[in-house]
């Protein structure tokens, strides 16, 4: 799932390392999922 850097803002993490662990809540866009926030696990 792409995640943009706005996602990551509203959620207070400044950055996201491939293989970490988190837990994403998302919404239906038009054409893709978006995520809405996300969480360190």
């Amino acid at each position: 799932m792409f995640v943009h850097a706005s996602a990551l803002n509203r959620s207070g993490i400044s950055t996201l390392v491939e293989g970490q662990g988190v837990q994403i809540s998302y919404a239906q866009r038009q054409n893709s999922l978006e995520a809405r926030s996300i969480r360190s696990v």
